[in-house]
Order: C-alpha cells, then structure tokens, then sequence
C-alpha cells in the first residue's frame, strides 16, 4: 500500500485503517510532520503515566535537518498511532542528484521497541528530486515513506536476480488484504514490481489519474 504526499504542511494526528501491506510515499514542500494511517486512533504528545505518550525512534540527518520515527502508545502501552517527523530544516538542502534509482537520499528509520505491537518493522524515507516513473502522474519531486512489515534484510532481497522473483510478483494478496478500490498496475506483475520495495497499488479514483496534479495519494 501507498502514501505519496507532496508538500502541504501536516501538523495533526488523524485516525485511519489498519493494513497488512508496507505502506509507502510522501512529499515536498515546509511539512514538519508526516502521520502514517495506518492504526485506529490517535493521542497526543507527552501524556502522564494515565495518557498517552509519544515515543520517538534514533533521529537521522536529512538535508540540513533531521527525520526520526514515534509510536504514540496509551495507558496500556498500546499503540495508537506512528509516523515521521521531519524538521523543517530537512527540506533545505537536499541533494538534488539521484543516485540510487530515482532517490537522491535515503533513510532507514528503526522504531521505538513500543511500535512492535504495530506489524510494522522499519521505515524508509527516499528524496525523488525529480519524482519517478510513470512521469505524467508522479514526474515532480516527492518524498516517499515506505513502512514495511518485513524485516530490512528481506526487503533489500526483492531483486529481479532472485530466480523466483517473477513468481513472487505474480502472487498477489488474496482480496481481504487489499484496500477497497485498489489495483495492481496493469501488465506484467514482474515488470511493475520495485526492486527493494515491491509492487505498489494504485486507487485508480485519486485525483493523479483523472487530469489533476498531484499531490497526496495513499
């Protein structure tokens, strides 16, 4: 599954749906936070011992700034929200020269230990200066947050060197695992597939796809 933002600033916790796909994508312009939808409720920083409380992962440098991973948990210690913070600081600066694929930066962010409850193992965030294939929709520079289930070691191993990886491409999830209104990219399921990351899904209803620039997608 897919987030892609691009600019917009985000500076609110926001409920969302609950997925079993690594997520992905977002944006350009002055954010200072990215919210990943992917839990059912949301609380707010700090907290006492009775509230919740915002946990954050090892910050890494981006640009000129920083960018760090947090899980918000409850009394309880369960999660209810997690996302990406980045400093404002982090969209100055930034390398405008891709250099592995379309990413001119890329950052692999742990999680605090709290976020295991969550699925979810690591996030990536990747740079696209000049945004990425197909490029009359996602052609403009954009960051992307992947947020994925599996571990860093099985994530770097989807490469089309893998003599099953035309296999494992063409093995799609059954249909309770994919968001409402999804679709694969049409074609060969190897050729649609990222190396390191996957196939990603598309809503063919999002603005991109029916004449509108983009902006955010999920």
């Amino acid at each position: 599954m897919n987030q892609t933002t691009r600019s917009s600033p985000v500076n609110t916790c926001r409920p969302g749906r609950r997925t079993r796909q690594p997520l992905a994508r977002s944006m350009n312009g002055a954010a200072t936070l990215l919210v990943a939808a992917t839990l059912a409720a949301c609380g707010g920083g700090g907290g006492g011992d009775d509230g919740p409380r915002t946990l954050e992962g090892v910050s890494k440098s981006l640009g000129q700034g920083t960018a760090r991973s947090w899980v918000t948990v409850d009394a309880q210690n369960r999660p209810q929200a997690m996302g990406v913070t980045l400093t404002e600081s982090a969209l100055q600066g930034l390398p405008s020269t891709p250099v592995a694929g379309p990413a001119a930066a890329e950052l692999t962010l742990p999680l605090p230990a709290e976020a295991v409850a969550t699925g979810i193992d690591h996030i990536t965030v990747e740079w696209n200066p000049q945004g990425h294939e197909p490029d009359p929709v996602y052609g403009v520079g954009h960051f992307d947050f992947h947020f994925y289930q599996i571990t860093e070691a099985a994530q770097i191993a989807i490469v089309p060197s893998d003599p099953e990886f035309a296999a494992k491409a063409a093995r799609f999830p059954s249909a309770a695992y994919v968001p409402a209104g999804y679709v694969a990219p049409p074609g060969d399921p190897a050729v649609s597939t990222v190396p390191q990351m996957g196939m990603h899904w598309v809503d063919p209803t999002s603005p991109e796809f029916n004449g509108k620039p983009f902006t955010a997608t999920f």
